[in-house]
């Protein structure tokens, strides 16, 4: 009787906690975050095991991010040891960083993690995405520090690992990394063929070509010899010409037609 009891029990806590971070997950699109952050804490509390999960933390820090709860956010992964070994609390952390203006402490806690989490997995793009972002993030911190190379570098490897990043994209073209045909070489070389369908590949090429071509400087005009700028001899020529008709026209002559006529 008393296991029936317990096992009852687990199952009514499992419902209880999976409720809250439905609860979290819905608050969280709709913005607003002091519903988000209290259910996260309470899923975080109320956790089946005596240490949160790492997705509760995520959820939890995410939600402080929002508040601007940034060093808060920060701690909730990195007392934990979170950011070494699950990419989604590494990512808020770094975010939290980033955005408290610690770029060298965002690369510290990057180097704290275990090297295989940052490799990319062929048949998990759930996580490639993840990756994606974490490079993205150390690519802002880097240009924080004037380390240009290696935050082009960073967000060449987050557009490989996520082709779906216009975010990594977007930062390359805005930091002027490459050159125009570089550009479209690199566009080119994305393994997306490997990560979506033949009809979602063509549509991200094409929007990425539209977003290269939109944006490209425009080639320096060329002279046109046959349009040239009106001199000021030519319009007081013209002026005068149409006074001088408007003057026989009427009739006048002697001192008022000669104040009219500009000369």
């Amino acid at each position: 009787m008393a296991k029936a009891e317990s096992t009852a029990r687990t199952n009514v806590d499992c419902l209880n906690v999976d409720f809250m971070r439905s609860l979290v997950k819905q608050y969280s699109e709709l913005g607003q975050w002091t519903s988000a952050f209290f259910w996260a804490d309470a899923a975080a509390a109320s956790s089946e095991s005596a240490v949160a999960s790492g997705d509760d933390i995520w959820l939890l820090a995410s939600a402080m991010l929002a508040r601007g709860e940034l060093h808060r956010a920060a701690h909730a992964v990195t007392s934990r040891g979170l950011h070494r070994r699950h990419l989604l609390c590494l990512g808020v952390a770094m975010r939290a960083y980033i955005a408290a203006k610690e770029p060298a402490t965002t690369l510290s806690i990057l180097e704290e993690c275990e090297p295989s989490l940052l490799e990319p997995r062929s048949m998990d793009q759930t996580h490639n995405r993840a990756l994606a972002g974490v490079l993205v993030w150390q690519a802002r911190a880097l240009s924080s520090l004037e380390r240009r190379e290696a935050a082009a570098e960073a967000l060449t490897a987050a557009l490989r690992a996520d082709c779906a990043c216009y975010e990594a994209l977007d930062l390359l073209l805005e930091q002027h990394a490459l050159t125009p045909s570089q550009e479209s070489e690199l566009i080119e070389s994305l393994p997306i063929n490997n990560q979506m369908s033949a009809s979602e590949a063509a549509l991200l090429r094409a929007a990425y070509r539209e977003r290269l071509r939109r944006y490209a400087p425009l080639p320096p005009a060329e002279p046109d010899d046959t349009v040239r700028a009106p001199t000021y001899t030519h319009t007081h020529t013209y002026i005068q010409g149409k006074v001088q008709k408007f003057v026989e026209w009427r009739g006048w002559s002697g001192d008022m037609g000669a104040r009219l006529v500009p000369y």
